[in-house]
């Protein structure tokens, strides 16, 4: 029997770290095992919220947006993680093939690169 799409993404993403997220997934929440987001704004604008940079130490982490409906993806950091400063880090994705790749020091968050 043929899996969905949803299936094979939700497999895949317990396997691979991969996750595809639509506007029904927003807010999506990051973990650790999220190596690769892909996001599709077909249906409306998505927040995705990085893991907490602690737990996130050593890792590297891209998102990106696939699919452009017309609105933004917006990544941002978990809700505790201002260990630099109070500002929050947010970084915006308006088009299709934006995408950035993101390293956890365990304090911060460090862009290794971005596509824009």
């Amino acid at each position: 029997m043929r899996q969905s799409r949803e299936q094979m993404v939700n497999d895949q993403h317990v396997r691979d770290g991969f996750v595809l997220v639509t506007n029904a997934d927003s807010p999506y929440q990051m973990t650790v095992r999220n190596s690769l987001v892909l996001c599709d704004t077909t249906d409306g604008a998505i927040t995705v919220t990085l893991p907490p940079v602690a737990e996130a130490a050593g890792k590297i982490f891209t998102i990106g947006l696939d699919t452009d409906g017309g609105t933004d993806v917006t990544v941002t950091d978990y809700q505790t993680d201002s260990w630099y400063s109070t500002d929050i880090f947010d970084i915006t994705m308006a088009d299709a093939g934006d995408g950035n790749c993101l390293y956890s020091d365990g304090k911060a968050w460090w862009t290794l690169t971005a596509r824009t």
